[in-house]
């Protein structure tokens, strides 16, 4: 929630304004017991930048939003974990500068005002899912080598996909 957002739980500045999120920054997280990042239940401004979540395997998320408004991912680089970055019933997101080599690079379930960019999401399964979700950007990302599908969209309306580069997927 709101008010989770402290200095005990890597918060390192920011008001939770849009002019001063929150910022979460600079961690390297081992998410082989639990979810490496996870954030539910907010409506504050905040940014998770420059991190390294890996070795979630098939088990953890590296990032994990939930019920969430007003997000920014930026610089972070996921690795080896069951899904990358995984938003359900979350909205007005950004993800941008994200490297994603894990299971699935990233989940947009039930999300509505979100833009995707200048992202690599390499060696996964699926490299971005994109269901029951509304208003999606995705823009200028690399999905090289995905082993199922380079994007998958379901059930969703109003997505935009621009000058993404698909290969052998």
């Amino acid at each position: 929630g709101d008010a989770n957002f402290t200095a005990a739980n890597g918060i390192v500045g920011g008001d939770g304004t849009a002019a001063n999120p929150y910022v979460l920054a600079g961690w390297e997280i081992d998410a082989s017991s639990s979810h490496g990042i996870e954030v539910r239940d907010t409506r504050v401004h905040f940014v998770i930048w420059d991190v390294y979540v890996h070795s979630g395997r098939f088990d953890w998320y590296g990032i994990a939003l939930g019920n969430v408004t007003n997000g920014r991912i930026e610089r972070a680089s996921l690795r080896d974990n069951l899904v990358g970055v995984f938003f359900r019933d979350s909205a007005n997101l950004a993800i941008a500068g994200v490297e994603a080599v894990d299971r699935d690079g990233i989940w947009l379930v039930g999300t509505a005002n979100a833009t995707v960019s200048l992202s690599d999401f390499s060696y996964n399964g699926r490299g971005l899912l994109i269901s029951q979700s509304a208003n999606i950007v995705v823009l200028d990302n690399s999905f090289p080598r995905s082993t199922e599908i380079g994007v998958l969209l379901q059930y969703s309306t109003n997505v935009t996909l621009r000058r993404n580069r698909f290969e052998q997927n």
